[in-house]
């Protein structure tokens, strides 16, 4: 074979080779920017990635704070402070306790309690307790034009009770205080603030006493951050 042909020959074997490997590291580079934009790491094994990634739990006896200013609130402000419902007669008890509550933590603060003030602040305790679940029915359908529908529970005549409880009740009560500052003369707001027992499973009583300190001192402050409040 002639000399030129097995030199034509020769480079073209290097040409595939260097080809291949250049598409090799193409792919390979494709592949680290992917994951790289994913926010994966190649070069690391995916079960220490996922463990990586999982979102921790929140810990129990953990509240949440949520604030929004609109305009400054000078200290030593005064406030009338007022349930936000006071129609509701469900909710006049806990809000009662909680407008005494805010107005010593007010004083502690450094605020005044004036019925005359400028500034009126809403006093607001939302409580919603999970919903049971009734017992289970069975259902029985017939087919045809003369079809039917009958359903029933299977009560024991030994235990003299339903044999079908109703399922266990998984959703946890939402206790929330709120407080929302607005100009008596203008009716515009200053501020909105609420905090909700989150994790917590304290009675209501007993968390608005960890709550309203926190929620007091976000008073003209723009805030959004959990708080430890504790449990049982």
């Amino acid at each position: 074979m002639p000399k030129f042909i097995r030199q034509r020959q020769g480079l073209s074997a290097l040409t595939l080779e260097t080809a291949a490997a250049g598409l090799g590291l193409a792919v390979w580079s494709a592949a680290v920017a992917m994951g790289t934009f994913a926010g994966l790491d190649p070069t690391r094994p995916a079960d220490a990635q996922s463990q990586t990634q999982a979102a921790p739990a929140t810990p129990l006896g953990t509240g949440n704070l949520s604030a929004t200013a609109y305009q400054p609130i000078p200290a030593g402000t005064a406030f009338d402070t007022i349930v936000q419902d006071p129609t509701d007669s469900a909710r006049s008890t806990l809000e009662g306790a909680a407008v005494d509550s805010v107005n010593a933590e007010l004083v502690k603060a450094g605020y005044r309690v004036d019925q005359n003030a400028s500034l009126v602040m809403l006093v607001g305790t939302d409580l919603v307790r999970g919903t049971s679940k009734e017992a289970t029915i069975e259902e029985f359908r017939g087919d045809g034009e003369t079809g039917f529908t009958y359903e029933h529970n299977v009560f024991s005549s030994t235990k003299r009770s339903l044999l079908k409880k109703p399922a266990p009740d998984t959703t946890p009560n939402t206790f929330r205080i709120s407080l929302s500052v607005y100009d008596r003369k203008t009716g515009l707001y200053l501020w909105r603030g609420s905090i909700d027992r989150g994790t917590s499973d304290l009675t209501p009583d007993k968390a608005a006493d960890r709550m309203i300190p926190p929620l007091v001192a976000a008073i003209g402050k723009s805030v959004n951050k959990q708080i430890a409040i504790g449990h049982n």
